[in-house]
Order: structure tokens, then sequence, then C-alpha cells
């Protein structure tokens, strides 16, 4: 049993249980998030250079290259879902997020990822993906996504994160990476 009160806590904080106290402050604060919140930010985006990438980051929604750009994120949170707005310099990308079997479920585009989130030693919430689904329905091999990640850490006081997607043959997605603070 988590030290979490299920009916008021967040979709982060039932994911990853007990765990949650062990994040780092900037990362435990941003995952608290209810009902609306906005981040302002920087971010440094590297596009796919690949056609076949470029395609693929076009279809999921993928921001452009762009360097030391503005990064705005407007968060709806309950207890059953997660909604993230984020605009990469006006490039808007909205997915949604919830609780699925013990994992973080996340829409993006036409594709539905599961992943599995854990802490590591240095308080840092790393993200990998557990399972991928095309239009919810057609499962795809969850090693084709091996290089998919997410890390979340501090900077100080400020919560940064590094994104990478990358696929075998395709190469990367999008790398992206930067930092915020309630604004």
């Amino acid at each position: 049993m988590t030290a979490f009160h299920a009916s008021r806590a967040t979709v982060f904080e039932q994911v990853l249980g007990d765990a949650f106290m062990r994040l780092v402050a900037p990362v435990h604060t941003l995952h608290r998030v209810q009902g609306r919140a906005r981040y302002v930010g920087q971010v440094s985006v590297v596009h796919a250079a690949r056609p076949v990438a470029r395609l693929l980051a076009r279809i999921t929604h993928l921001p452009r290259a762009m360097r030391d750009a503005p990064l705005v994120i407007e968060f709806d949170a309950d207890p059953t879902r997660e909604t993230w707005v984020r605009s990469f310099d006006g490039h808007r990308m909205r997915t949604q997020l919830h609780v699925h079997r013990g994992a973080l479920r996340e829409w993006l585009g036409p594709v539905r990822f599961t992943f599995a989130l854990t802490v590591d030693v240095d308080g840092a919430l790393l993200w990998r993906v557990a399972r991928v689904e095309a239009f919810g329905v057609l499962p795809l091999p969850a090693h084709w996504f091996d290089e998919v990640r997410c890390r979340e850490f501090s900077d100080g006081d400020r919560y940064t994160f590094d994104v990478r997607a990358a696929m075998p043959l395709v190469g990367v997605l999008v790398h992206y990476s930067g930092w915020l603070q309630r604004g």
C-alpha cells in the first residue's frame, strides 16, 4: 500500500507509489500539480534528419528544430488524467496521460505509449517505453522504441528535462532538452 490516498493522488503519484517521495524537489513539485497550471522555460530541439524520420515526427506532431527557444506547458490535471499542451516557440503538441495497469499511458497523435516510470538514485524520473500501439489497437514491437526515453531531473532549484526519441533504421525523430519553472 502506498502513502498516497488514491482518490487525491496525481497520476504520477499513483504510478510511482512510495517512490514518488524520492523525486528531486522540482520534479516532485511539477508532478504534484492538480487543476490548471502553467510552466514556462526554454528548450532546444534537434529534429529528424532522415526523410522517414521527418514523416514519423510530423505524424506524431513533434516540434521542429530550434535552439534556446521559449517553451510553455499548460497542465490540466486531476487524479484520473492529465492533459499537457506544450508550446515549443508556438508549435503546439497536446498529449493526454493516465494510469493504465500501474503504468503511465500517453497519447501522442495516433500513437499510444505505455511507459514504465522509475526514480533513479539521484531522484531523477526516468520514462521507458513498455508498450506501443498505433491508433489504439495495432500493437507495435516494443523493441522498436527502446531508444525513446525521458529523464526529468533538477539543475539546482530548476526542473530540467531531456527527451530523446529514436528508432532502429530510422534514426532520431526528435531530441529536446531544457528547463521549466512555474509561470
